[in-house]
């Protein structure tokens, strides 16, 4: 279910195996006891979940193929799940990172707790063909989604500061006397990517994108490419 709805299932079975040991991992956390049995209260979580009926009409004549697939990579997992210092930890993941997935250490106060997620190189995310992505639109389409969606009055909406990591991902985002956060600037444009940048040409905004998702922890499509290369999970 969780896995299905996750990662593309045309990944190798050693992509799907790590999967879904993070997700393992990640609903452990999660569990509560109810009425005698553990059940999995973060509505998040249920939310990324499809049934068997959902992947039959998704993937039609593929579908048997793909959820024998899934369903091994479960299986031979079974039990295995992620631990840093003895806890279970909440390991992310995203498709594709900008080349490095993110530092956490440089958004959060107490980094002794988030060992497990320093930054590594993703060079295959680089390479990927749908690596770099772009989002054009006139001036004016660009200021009513701000006003919309980020709630801008402002009327100066041509001074717009974008503040970036270490690793050209985005932090926050100034917007005349407002300051949003990287992410929620990302959502408002629907944006595949929290790497991004802006450029103004005549009287249009094109948004360039760099990987696909938040770009913390487990890159998807690396992990693939190194599996194609003989790596287990």
């Amino acid at each position: 279910g969780m896995v299905a709805a996750t990662i593309p299932a045309e990944y190798t079975l050693e992509t799907l195996k790590a999967q879904a040991i993070i997700l393992r991992s990640f609903s452990v956390t999660y569990m509560e006891k109810e009425e005698g049995k553990k059940i999995i209260k973060d509505r998040f979580l249920r939310e990324y979940y499809l049934s068997e009926q959902n992947c039959e009409q998704i993937w039609s004549e593929s579908a048997v193929e793909h959820l024998q697939k899934i369903r091994q990579a479960v299986e031979e997992t079974k039990g295995i799940v992620m631990v840093c210092d003895g806890d279970v930890i909440k390991p992310p993941f995203c498709r594709m990172t900008n080349g490095s997935t993110r530092d956490i250490t440089e958004y959060v106060v107490h980094k002794e707790l988030y060992d497990y997620m320093k930054s590594v190189s993703c060079k295959e995310d680089e390479m990927a063909e749908d690596a770099v992505q772009y989002v054009e639109m006139t001036q004016k389409e660009f200021e009513e989604t701000i006003r919309k969606k980020l709630g801008v009055e402002d009327k100066n909406l041509d001074k717009i500061t974008i503040y970036k990591d270490s690793l050209n991902y985005v932090k926050t985002v100034e917007i005349g006397e407002a300051q949003f956060d990287g992410e929620e600037f990302r959502k408002a444009f629907g944006l595949n990517s929290s790497s991004y940048s802006l450029e103004k040409i005549n009287n249009n905004i094109e948004i360039q994108t760099r990987g696909i998702g938040h770009g913390y922890g487990f890159s998807q499509h690396t992990a693939n490419e190194m599996a194609k290369n003989g790596n287990n999970y």
